[in-house]
C-alpha cells in the first residue's frame, strides 16, 4: 500500500540536533507524526543526515526510523512494514 505524507519543509537555518516534529496528513485522511533531526557528521567533512522517524495516528511503533543523506520532495521511505511504502511530499 502507497501512502503519501504530506508535510511542511524544514525551515531554513534548523538548528542541527534538534528535532522538528509537525502533525502531518496522510493520503488515507488518516494524521501522523513526522520528525526529522539534522545530524552532523564530522567538521565541515561531509553533509548532515537528516534523521526521519513517523508515527502513523494513534500507533506506539515507528513506522519510519532511518537516515537519509538528503531531504528531498517525493521520496520514498523506508517503512518497517515491507508492504507499506511511504512517499514524504514536501511543501513550502
Amino acid at each position: 500500500m502507497v501512502t503519501i505524507i504530506e508535510a511542511r519543509r524544514l525551515p531554513k537555518k534548523w538548528p542541527e540536533n534538534r528535532t522538528y516534529i509537525q502533525e502531518v496528513q496522510l493520503s488515507d485522511e488518516t494524521m501522523g507524526t513526522l520528525k526529522i533531526t539534522i545530524i552532523p557528521r564530522g567538521l565541515n567533512e561531509r553533509p548532515p543526515l537528516y534523521k526521519v522517524d513517523f508515527l502513523a495516528d494513534n500507533s506506539m511503533h515507528h513506522n519510519v526510523h532511518d537516515p537519509y543523506p538528503e531531504l528531498i520532495n517525493g521520496m520514498k521511505l523506508n517503512a518497517y512494514d515491507k508492504n507499506e511504502v511511504y512517499i514524504l511530499k514536501l511543501h513550502r
